[in-house]
């Protein structure tokens, strides 16, 4: 089927759609393949046939870009590829652009993979602590 005939029969409502109540009323999905986990047709995991998804690696260093292939269509469950990239942040960044645009594939996603991208690389770097000085009467306090 097209893209845009599944879209048409998944947009009102699917297994993934979470709809808040709220100001924006905005519309998520939680769908594989949805890098904004917006429920529109652009990102939809479902209705495309060419998809793109960041997620972080299970050990918690790196992070995993899968994609669909052509046997996709016909064998949904077979149809993914997965590749790990934990070699540092400017790899990982120009691995995943030469996956979407540079290989002519999803050129469209490759600033919002990006971004997911870097996101997940920079929450599982370890945070430094300050060390806070006394000062003041404390601090004399302290050495008495």
């Amino acid at each position: 089927m097209s893209s845009a005939l599944v879209w048409q029969c998944i947009r009102k409502n699917n297994a993934f759609v979470v709809k808040k109540k709220g100001g924006d009323r905005r519309i998520w999905s939680t769908e594989a393949g949805n890098l904004m986990n917006f429920h529109t047709s652009k990102f939809s995991g479902l209705a495309n046939s060419k998809t793109v998804g960041v997620e972080p690696e299970e050990d918690g260093k790196g992070v995993v870009v899968s994609y669909k292939t052509r046997a996709a269509r016909n064998k949904p469950k077979t149809g993914t590829r997965s590749v790990t990239y934990n070699k540092g942040a400017r790899k990982t960044m120009k691995s995943i652009a030469a996956t979407t645009e540079g290989s002519f594939y999803r050129g469209d996603l490759k600033r919002a993979a990006l971004v997911r991208a870097s996101n997940i690389l920079l929450s599982q770097k370890e945070k430094k602590r300050k060390v806070r000085k006394i000062k003041g009467r404390k601090a004399r306090a302290g050495l008495a």
